[in-house]
């Protein structure tokens, strides 16, 4: 499985890598820190890249220079890959987030909890989406 995380927090980050391994998910996992530099290397993905499209995208909404909501609309209009399973995993518990966030179709909401262990439920999720996934193209 090819996961991008798109997170800004080197600790969230962390984090997520400790997930996989708790919850034993194989996956390449590539981190994209920046909203911008996300933004960018989506357009190449969609647009010329030759690159595989990732399995996953666990996505924080607040992100530098461009929010994370951009980044998944971004996603959603994109010639390639637009049919990808994004799972927001963000701080923010804003309605107006999740509701535009399901609007533009993801498939899990994960609001970081402050604990370790509840952090650690977010292997579920990752299975959880991926088996969906997989169900849905087969």
């Amino acid at each position: 499985m090819r996961i991008l995380l798109i997170e800004d927090n080197p600790a969230d980050v962390m984090l997520v890598e400790e997930v996989l391994r708790q919850h034993e998910i194989v996956a390449e996992l590539q981190v994209i820190s920046d909203g911008e530099v996300a933004f960018a290397y989506w357009n190449e993905l969609s647009n010329s890249f030759p690159g595989a499209c990732p399995d996953l995208v666990v996505l924080d909404l607040n992100l530098p220079h461009r929010s994370g909501l951009e980044i998944l609309e971004r996603i959603r209009t994109a010639p390639r890959c637009a049919d990808v399973n994004v799972i927001i995993a963000s701080s923010s518990s804003n309605p107006v987030d999740l509701k535009r966030a399901r609007a533009l179709g993801i498939q899990e909401y994960f609001r970081k909890p402050s604990h370790l262990k509840e952090f650690m439920h977010l292997g579920v999720v990752i299975k959880d989406v991926n088996q969906r996934g997989r169900q849905v193209n087969a």
